[in-house]
């Protein structure tokens, strides 16, 4: 949903909180919001739409992306310019930098192949979130919270070697070991529309095994392949 634009200028003094996974709703405003203003605006931080989250959604030429709990441990190239903001007035003098190097946090989705069995899909930075998952804020939540707090059903039969980092090889096992196929958005090179496996169950969890109402939502996140026979799926991205 589009926000109206913060401008209240000691709500944006405040330093943001760390970002959960509650706050995925939040990244989905921003992008949309970032969208209606993309004429004259490259990126938002969660406070120009007054909630005062560590999320950014920038402009990265083909499409927008969503951070959360960006940081900066890189920057090369510094410069002097001026730039605007769209909750203030005017431009003012800054410092940027020609190349920076930015750490963040995962967006996870979930979705069910034609055999129903239930996929999780970590999108990183670049990785295309499809229109089913915008629709509602409160769904995504109660997704999330249900398969977070769900138990270890089975083994994992298959994890990929790759070097696609510990945390979420750790985070792929887990959620494999509940039954959950997990694919990340990650290819080595730019991420867009393309998700690997990564990871897949000895026993495929399945939403007839899933209580309501989160079986009745997931039958309206179906993709169409059976994920069990393949490595790479295409998402269509909602921005």
């Amino acid at each position: 949903m589009v926000k109206p634009i913060m401008r209240d200028l000691f709500f944006l003094r405040q330093k943001a909180e760390k970002a959960t996974k509650g706050d995925f709703p939040v990244a989905i405003d921003l992008l949309d919001t970032l969208k209606a203003h993309e004429d004259g605006c490259v990126g938002m931080a969660a406070n120009m739409i007054g909630v005062n989250k560590a999320i950014i959604a920038v402009n990265m030429g083909f499409m927008n992306v969503a951070m959360f709990n960006p940081k900066i441990v890189k920057r090369n190239g510094k410069y002097e310019t001026e730039e605007g903001c769209l909750s203030l007035d005017g431009v003012r003098k800054c410092v940027r930098y020609q190349e920076i190097e930015v750490e963040y946090e995962d967006i996870l989705w979930f979705a069910i192949d034609k055999f129903h069995r239930v996929i999780a899909f970590t999108s990183g930075v670049y990785g295309y979130v499809p229109e089913f998952v915008c629709r509602s804020k409160e769904e995504t939540i109660l997704i999330e919270n249900y398969f977070d707090n769900c138990g270890k059903k089975t083994e994992t039969k298959h994890i990929k070697d790759t070097d696609f980092g510990e945390k979420l090889i750790e985070f792929c096992e887990c959620m494999t070991q509940k039954g959950i196929y997990c694919f990340d958005s990650y290819n080595g090179n730019e991420h867009v529309e393309y998700y690997t496996k990564i990871s897949s169950p000895c026993e495929a969890l399945v939403i007839e095994n899933v209580p309501e109402p989160i079986a009745s939502i997931l039958k309206s996140h179906i993709i169409d392949v059976d994920v069990e026979m393949v490595d790479i799926i295409h998402v269509c991205n909602a921005y």
